[in-house]
């Protein structure tokens, strides 16, 4: 009789609401941050979460105020003890029994809490791939491997690279993104984006969303795009993310007339996954990635999709059955693609089935029912 009464007490305890202390170190616009916020504004019954913001950011104004608890702990340098103690007092107050974190520095804090507070279980969660061995990365690492309960990762892809750079197979669990469509854009919005390209009724729009780093790789679009432009006359690129030097080298592809009737590179815009209807061809020509938000967001939308064929990409499109692939790199290959896509109409069944799969894979509610599994194993 004991024993069953001590099974149905483990087993209590095993079920009861977990608590939750997820640090964060930036809230501005981005993949993390969007994930942070589908999650926190969907409270569960099995956790609880309080969300402490170690820097502010605009993001943070999307936190539902109803939902969990967000703290703000603002820290005014990387290594901050006024910060340190605050934190501190805030675990010995909370008790969590998990802490959750993201980046390494976050990942540094959360150590220093285990040593205060050995209890505390750690939980990280990779979502970007640093192939520099820099201090943060090494500390990251050694802390994963020694003291971290479950090591995090977006994609089977980010798995393999993080194994053969010598983190933990065993701790590792994949959690892909949540991916949703949103209803930010009003119509006046949309129509300022469409006089901002001129884009006219019956023309053909291709476009990438992504900022400007070396492993987007935009240069390859430009230069594909380039290579089919005097065969549609009435095709027109455009290129939506923040700027950099290497905007600069994919702006030297066209020529100036066409920069200004052709080809156009127009920033960040402010939910720019909403853009994604206008788009004729969405193309992600990435070198190197983790997941890859805007390519699951173009399948939520039904927007073709050319995407290159590194392995996220592959892992992503189910060996390229719900977008097409091109090999990575190689302009004229994604020409070939392009040309063939604009001369005939889109498959509307096939968009449809990966709209599905999207919606299935990549929803709120399949990742919060797996954060449960995570945080009651």
């Amino acid at each position: 009789m004991s024993g069953m009464i001590e099974a149905m007490e483990n087993s209590a305890f095993l079920r009861r609401p977990k608590k939750i202390l997820h640090l964060r170190s930036t809230f501005h616009a981005g993949g993390t941050e969007n994930l942070i916020v589908h999650f926190f504004n969907r409270p569960s019954a099995a956790f609880e979460i309080t969300l402490v913001l170690m820097k502010p950011g605009p993001l943070m104004h999307s936190l539902a105020p109803s939902a969990n608890r967000v703290v703000r702990l603002y820290r005014k340098q990387k290594f901050d003890l006024r910060f340190l103690g605050k934190l501190a007092r805030l675990v010995a107050g909370l008790r969590p029994d998990y802490i959750h974190t993201h980046q390494p520095i976050e990942l540094f804090y959360a150590f220093l809490m285990k040593c205060f507070f050995p209890g505390v279980k750690l939980i990280h969660q990779v979502h970007l791939y640093n192939p520099r061995a820099n201090w943060g990365f090494f500390l990251e690492k050694f802390i994963v491997r020694h003291l971290a309960r479950r090591l995090v990762v977006v994609s089977r892809s980010l798995e393999e690279q993080l194994a053969s750079r010598g983190y933990p197979l065993k701790k590792m669990t994949v959690l892909p993104n949540i991916v949703q469509r949103t209803h930010h854009l009003s119509a006046a919005d949309k129509a300022k984006f469409r006089h901002r390209i001129n884009l006219q009724p019956g023309e053909a729009l291709i476009g990438m969303i992504g900022n400007f780093v070396p492993e987007k790789d935009q240069a390859t679009l430009a230069r594909a795009f380039r290579m089919i432009m005097e065969d549609f006359p009435n095709a027109k690129l455009v290129f939506i993310g923040k700027e950099s030097p290497e905007q600069q080298a994919c702006k030297q592809v066209f020529r100036p007339e066409e920069l200004e009737k052709r080809a156009y590179f127009i920033g960040p815009w402010p939910h720019a996954s909403e853009l994604l209807p206008l788009f004729t061809l969405s193309v992600f020509s990435s070198r190197q990635e983790t997941f890859g938000m805007a390519a699951i967001e173009s399948l939520l939308y039904e927007v073709p999709l050319i995407a290159s064929d590194i392995p996220v990409m592959r892992e992503l499109s189910l060996d390229g059955r719900h977008f097409e692939l091109f090999e990575t790199g190689n302009a004229t290959g994604l020409a070939r693609r392009l040309r063939d896509r604009l001369s005939r109409p889109p498959d509307r069944q096939k968009l449809e089935q990966a709209r599905k799969y999207a919606e299935k894979a990549f929803n709120a509610e399949t990742y919060i029912h797996q954060l449960d599994q995570l945080y009651h194993s």
